[in-house]
């Protein structure tokens, strides 16, 4: 066990193989569809057992990851947690207390992916010990809410955007606390992957909104981020009164529910739907709900409602930004949707256009787009598959490789006919560009 002591709390977590970990930390608190507010470190603070996801149904990619099992999810609190080296605890600035010397370390926080409806900074295979012992840095993985409960769009009830403020809310935490576990508030790398990535280009879109005076971080690593994919007020709209009339429909199947008969009853519904039924709903009906309009909108229903997703504000000029992209991008969810035809000539033919419509070519011109305002982009490629994989270079494929060991993803069906060298050489190659980055600002080329 290790403790870190602030001025207000002790943490306790675990150490071992020279890391010490800070699991489930409660980061903010929130009531149901509204705003998350910050929760301080106070008192005696167990971080030694996992924390929960929030609310979610199984991910469709979870046979292409591998599934996991053991988690709990819970609505009403968000987590983070904190990898850190063993040798830089209990320091409150530059240079520690007992005199030793070390600086504090630059910061990276992942944000998960899973199209804003699955996935959690606490599954087992985000661990990130490799990359503190590889990098020498500070890593901290956030969660934020998921599908309706973080994205459901009715600005004139104050519901906007939850999900996006529930990071900033993470970053504004990170940036008052990460002293004390070694970390340089000064110097944070934000690294995420599919909506993961796509959250950072919306937190780089609105951060001239909320670092000031200070930036809450200072580079990036866009991993495969659907810029392609946008969402206007309009659409979201329309979605959202859906969704309020698949939730009443829902509730009306429910005989516990207190207004079950008021709901089947046509047109007798609406000032209930107005003033209490997203309040006093189940979570599994707010689910049934979201699960109800998932196809209404193509790629991902809830997500960021932004007047530019890709809009650079002149604020984030200072930003360094590495945007990059797997070569087979779209190849899981065309094969899902295509089935046996996805491995066909057609098939990788569609899979190639959804690719560059989504992925790649967007992802391009948003880079380029940065540069334009500025900002310091690079970007890569990825293009290793296992010999014979049916996916290709698809869209994960590089997570195992960053994150976790390699016993977490034996059973991730992307990998299979993977062998042990190449994950050895695949993963050394990816720790040393993503660490390299966020010590130095230069992201060095991917050797796969």
């Amino acid at each position: 066990m290790v403790e870190v002591r602030t001025d207000n709390a002790t943490v306790k977590g675990i150490q071992a193989d020279g890391v010490c970990v800070f699991r489930g930390l409660v980061y903010a608190r929130y009531e149901r569809f509204k705003p998350s507010v910050k929760e301080p470190l106070q008192g005696a603070v167990d971080a030694t057992r996992f924390g929960t996801l929030c609310p979610q149904r199984s991910s469709r990619l979870a046979a292409l990851l591998g599934d996991v099992d053991g988690l709990s999810v819970a609505e009403g609190s968000l987590c983070l947690s904190i990898y850190a080296p063993d040798t830089i605890l209990g320091q409150t600035s530059s240079v520690s207390l007992d005199g030793s010397g070390h600086p504090l370390k630059p910061v990276m926080v992942w944000i998960h992916g899973g199209a804003y409806l699955t996935g959690g900074s606490e599954d087992p295979r985000y661990g990130a010990e490799r990359l503190v012992r590889t990098g020498d840095v500070v890593v901290v993985k956030i969660s934020y809410r998921l599908g309706a409960s973080g994205y459901l769009w009715d600005p004139q009830s104050g519901i906007a955007n939850l999900g996006l403020g529930d990071q900033w809310t993470a970053l504004e935490w990170i940036h008052e606390n990460i002293a004390a576990f070694g970390g340089d508030p000064q110097d944070v790398t934000l690294f995420g992957q599919s909506a993961g990535a796509h959250s950072i280009q919306s937190l780089i879109a609105t951060f001239g909104e909320h670092c000031k005076p200070e930036a809450l971080f200072h580079k990036a690593i866009l991993q495969s981020s659907p810029v392609g994919i946008i969402m206007s007020p309009r659409e979201a709209s329309r979605i959202a009164r859906a969704f309020r009339k698949k939730l009443a429909a829902v509730c009306s199947q429910d005989p516990a529910y207190p207004s079950s008969a008021a709901l089947a009853s046509p047109g007798s519904f609406e000032p209930l739907l107005a003033s209490t039924l997203l309040q006093s709903a189940s979570m599994e009906q707010l689910l049934d709900a979201q699960a109800a309009v998932a196809g209404m909108h193509t790629g991902m229903t809830f997500m960021p409602v932004l007047p530019d997703c890709t809009n650079v504000p002149a604020e984030a000029s200072g930003l360094k930004v590495v945007v990059g992209y797997a070569a087979q991008d779209a190849s899981p969810f065309v094969m899902g949707t295509l089935g046996r035809l996805g491995s066909t000539l057609v098939g990788r033919a569609v899979v190639s256009m959804v690719t560059r419509k989504l992925f790649s070519s967007a992802g391009l011109r948003y880079a380029e787009k940065l540069r334009a305002a500025g900002i310091q982009v690079e970007t890569y490629k990825i293009s290793w598959a296992p010999a014979g994989s049916r996916f290709g270079a698809c869209h994960c494929i590089e997570l195992p490789f960053i994150l976790g060991d390699y016993e977490d993803w034996t059973s991730a069906e992307m990998l299979q006919g993977m062998t042990r060298a190449e994950f050895d050489t695949n993963s050394a190659s990816c720790l040393h560009s993503w660490t390299a980055f966020a010590r130095t600002g230069h992201f060095p080329p991917l050797s796969l």
